[in-house]
């Protein structure tokens, strides 16, 4: 089991240099200015939709998604020192290795038993069967039909692969035959644990001022081994709980761009960020929406034609990133 957290600390520190790479691109060449925590959230939203983009419009298969993201690692290296710096040797990175850690203690003390046989087996077999299947196939394939019948044991699968999976998606590149597929699953929950942490981390830091500054740090960590936390984590909400660092961030640069209503870069940003989530979880995109309008109703006044048109702009960002979920999103929303 000692090898299994050694390859979980790997890999995730290997996400969290890709994402953090990703927004470092996005800030060369668009002038962005992202916080250090918060280039690795956003780097999160921007990978989420290129998985989506590579698999469900490129039509890529999942060994060609894995040399796609290892050749622009090699282009990500330029990145490795600042990712080092910012991050890699920073109390936040050592937080989260404990909360790692934390997770898989059950393991060596239980064994497999414990996160094979415990949450909600409905939704982990759904997630599962559908991960396992975008595994071994492109997505013309599976739409077409062209699979194994034994992937029609699970009799909801022809909606699964067609109503918002990307959560699927996500977990498909964690499925190894190295690997029993129940600890790829509990691995995939503990980097996205990861992630929320860090999210709100980033959240404090941008609006509050706390003196003491150990706070940003109690905070996060009291909600990651709170009960609501938790309860999503072991009933296996996959789609819910890898949506909640996109919903922290978006609502970070909603109420940011509200603040700085002349920045139009920031505007750009919640776009993208917020199309990420829709596209993840359309559901718990209401809660944007509302927030927003509240937002909107509150600073009315100081809302110019230039801002207005920022606005406007920053919508139609948003229509032509998630209008490539049509199929899977638009389509199934009111279903």
């Amino acid at each position: 089991m000692i090898w299994k957290l050694t390859f979980s600390i790997l890999i995730y520190n290997f996400i969290f240099f890709y994402t953090y790479s990703i927004t470092e691109f996005f800030c060369k060449t668009f002038k962005f200015n992202i916080s250090k925590l918060n280039k690795i959230i956003f780097g999160y939203s921007a990978f989420v939709i290129l998985i989506y983009l590579l698999y469900f419009i490129l039509n890529f298969e999942i060994k060609e998604i894995y040399i796609f993201l290892i050749i622009t690692s090699f282009f990500f290296l330029i990145n490795i020192k600042k990712f080092l710096v910012n991050f890699f040797f920073t109390k936040e990175n050592i937080l989260v290795n404990i909360i790692i850690i934390f997770y898989f203690i059950p393991l060596l003390v239980y064994g497999e038993q414990f996160y094979i046989f415990r949450g909600n087996y409905w939704d982990s077999s759904n997630y599962l069967s559908s991960a396992i299947l975008f595994n071994n196939y492109n997505y013309n394939d599976i739409i077409n039909n062209s699979y194994s019948s034994f992937f029609l044991e699970f009799q909801s699968i022809d909606y699964i692969i067609k109503a918002r999976p990307l959560a699927n998606l996500l977990l498909s590149l964690f499925i190894n035959k190295s690997f029993s597929i129940f600890f790829s699953f509990y691995l995939f929950k503990i980097i996205i644990t990861a992630i929320i942490f860090l999210s709100l981390i980033a959240f404090l830091e941008n609006f509050f001022n706390f003196k003491n500054k150990n706070l940003f740090f109690i905070i996060p960590f009291s909600y990651i081994f709170s009960f609501w936390n938790i309860y999503i984590f072991e009933i296996d909400a996959l789609s819910h709980y890898s949506s909640i660092p996109l919903l922290i961030l978006s609502t970070s640069l909603m109420f940011e761009s509200f603040k700085k209503l002349n920045d139009e870069k920031i505007h750009v940003l919640f776009a993208i960020s917020s199309s990420s989530l829709f596209i993840i979880y359309p559901e718990i995109f209401v809660v944007i929406v509302l927030i927003f309008l509240v937002l909107l109703f509150d600073n009315f006044k100081k809302i110019s034609k230039k801002i207005s048109f920022y606005f406007f702009r920053s919508f139609i960002l948003f229509l032509i990133i998630t209008f490539l979920s049509y199929e899977t999103n638009y389509k199934h929303l009111f279903v």
